[in-house]
């Protein structure tokens, strides 16, 4: 392995942890059931939309128990209820004994009883339930239709139907809600066991997202801890890419079939963009000079009850000084 040279909000130590077990993002499919507006997907230009097959998704999870890697997302773009091999393609991650590592984020829209009772059966670690505001007219201007009212409905039904399986109900915060806060799901949703809110922000990856937030747009990659390894997206068709944010897998590194996903992402290729990329070169990554990733402002945090009872006994103590 090349060392390490990083300016970057991430310790050596943390870096080398990430390359020593990869997160892996296995794109299930290019497609999706929705077409928001601060999504790229169907932009000009994007790439080719498609469904992996289940002999790459076997090979995936094969070199994951060879390398000690795991499958954290089945995202890049796309909407993985949508899948065309969603329920083989689970039953095949639990097979590998990799599922209880793995997360599905998801709009929600898709959420039958069916797939509720197989995404509770291949135990998951947690689902993520892309509601993103308790605002109607909000949620169609990120989400770009009608279905405010229908997703509330799937989230209650899928708390009721798997409560073995963590539900991380997704608030992101654009330029029309900045003052919208976690209290307002708790009141809708209650304090489940197993439920959080995750708190996020409305980010630029390109496109023509108008949502985001104004900010400086100054380019700073020792900020960016998508460099930094922490994942690795495989899209249906086989391409691994630099990081999550690059829809468009402009930093495209290679394609993987079968065998090491290491050899590819952690490779001298992608070792020398990765460098070029902490020295302000972003002539091997153009998705880095419009991506707003590497903001100081960006923030995400996953919202419990235990956090909130956390915080309201800090205060208390601070209060009392005890």
């Amino acid at each position: 392995m090349n060392e390490i040279i990083t300016t970057s909000v991430d310790s050596i130590e943390l870096i080398e942890k990430r390359k020593q077990r990869l997160s892996i993002l296995a794109e299930w499919t290019g497609f999706c059931n929705l077409s928001c507006p601060v999504c790229p997907i169907n932009d000009e230009g994007m790439r080719q939309k498609g469904h992996m097959s289940l002999e790459l998704w076997g090979n995936i999870l094969e070199s994951c128990a060879k390398e000690g890697n795991f499958v954290d997302w089945v995202h890049v773009l796309g909407e993985p209820l949508l899948w065309k091999n969603f329920f083989e393609g689970m039953k095949l991650w639990k097979e590998s004994g990799l599922s209880k590592y793995g997360h599905i984020s998801t709009n929600g829209q898709l959420l039958t009883d069916e797939k509720i009772e197989c995404i509770a059966e291949t135990g998951v670690s947690a689902v993520r339930i892309c509601l993103d505001t308790m605002r109607p007219d909000v949620y169609k201007q990120i989400r770009g239709n009608e279905g405010h009212a229908n997703l509330i409905a799937n989230i209650h039904k899928f708390l009721e139907k798997a409560p073995n399986i963590e539900c991380q109900i997704q608030l992101m915060k654009t330029k029309n809600n900045l003052d919208e806060t976690a209290d307002c799901f708790f009141k809708e949703f209650g304090y489940g066991k197993n439920m959080g809110i995750f708190v996020t922000e409305c980010m630029y990856f390109g496109g023509k997202n108008t949502l985001t937030k104004e900010r400086n747009i100054e380019r700073n990659p020792g900020l960016c801890t998508k460099v930094n390894y922490e994942h690795c997206p495989i899209t249906w068709d086989g391409k691994v890419g630099l990081c999550c944010a690059d829809a468009w897998l402009h930093n495209s590194l290679g394609n993987y079939t079968k065998g090491s996903i290491r050899d590819i992402y952690c490779g001298e290729a992608a070792e020398n963009i990765r460098r070029q990329i902490r020295e302000g070169d972003y002539s091997s990554a153009l998705t880095c000079t419009f991506c707003s990733m590497d903001h100081l402002d960006y923030s995400c945090q996953l919202v419990t009850e235990y956090t909130k009872d956390s915080r309201l006994r800090r205060l208390v103590r601070k209060i009392l000084k005890v």
